[in-house]
């Protein structure tokens, strides 16, 4: 293990960096803003806290695109424990490795007699948590997802939104959360939105309408045509029997 450099850079909206490759490995940790990188024929989003890393030889395009400026660090170290095939993109949900780039940068150029060694040691650190979000990537992924679909179950939002959320490309986001869900993000939505409506439904006296209204969907009329699809009971079967149907059991929900 080997830090090469450190540094930390300060771009407008119009900012681009040509295709390029490195012969070692470059970590680049937003921390304002957000940039777009193309790489391998695939553009990926990267908000504040998304981290990409690129390994060697991997030809890359960077932007600004979309959002309104980039701050971010740019980490270059050589590695021979960095294993082969290790996941392009995670999320410093907990701000660990922000912490330790700021660590590191506040002291590259210090010259005591252990400086290099405490720089390696740092690095080694940044490379294993790393390591660690790309192994539970997938899990955060879809549990983030879920956090936001609940919170914004009466509101209007798209695959666009959600993949934004999650700091990747929409094609990406869709690729990852059905391989580890085994069902598309929109279909989640969809029974999310039902299984609240049916809690409303059985522990409220609102009117379909306004339960409609609360879990997103466009009328009373396709709440309640999709409520018999999926449970195979309608609002006033589910109210009158105190739900009509133990949503417990998988066998009894539709398949979107």
């Amino acid at each position: 293990m080997k830090c090469l450099y450190i540094g930390y850079h300060q771009c407008e909206q119009d900012w681009k960096m040509r295709a390029h490759q490195h012969l070692h490995y470059e970590m680049i940790v937003v921390m304002r803003g957000g940039m777009n990188v193309e790489i391998d024929g695939e553009i990926r989003s990267v908000g504040v806290g998304g981290i990409i890393l690129y390994p060697e030889n991997v030809r890359h395009c960077e932007y600004v695109g979309q959002y309104s400026e980039l701050e971010s660090f740019f980490l270059g170290f050589s590695s021979q424990n960095t294993p082969e095939k290790v996941g392009l993109q995670v999320q410093d949900s907990d701000s660990r490795i922000r912490m330790l780039c700021e660590w590191l940068y506040s002291q590259r150029d210090s010259h005591y007699a252990c400086a290099d060694k405490w720089r390696i040691s740092l690095v080694n650190m940044i490379q294993e948590e790393y390591l660690r979000l790309a192994e539970v990537a997938g899990d955060d992924l879809v549990d983030e997802a879920k956090r936001f679909i609940r919170s914004n179950l009466g509101e209007s939002f798209s695959l666009d939104d959600l993949a934004a959320n999650a700091g990747v490309s929409k094609f990406h986001f869709i690729r990852e959360y059905e391989k580890l869900s085994g069902v598309t993000p929109m279909a989640d939505v969809r029974k999310m939105r039902l299984h609240q409506a049916r809690d409303y439904i059985v522990s409220t006296d609102e009117p379909l309408k306004i339960i409609a209204e609360r879990v997103g969907f466009v009328s009373g009329n396709h709440l309640s045509r999709l409520l018999k699809e999926c449970f195979g009971v309608g609002a006033r079967q589910m109210r009158g029997s105190n739900g009509g149907v133990n949503l417990n059991e998988e066998d009894n929900f539709c398949a979107f």
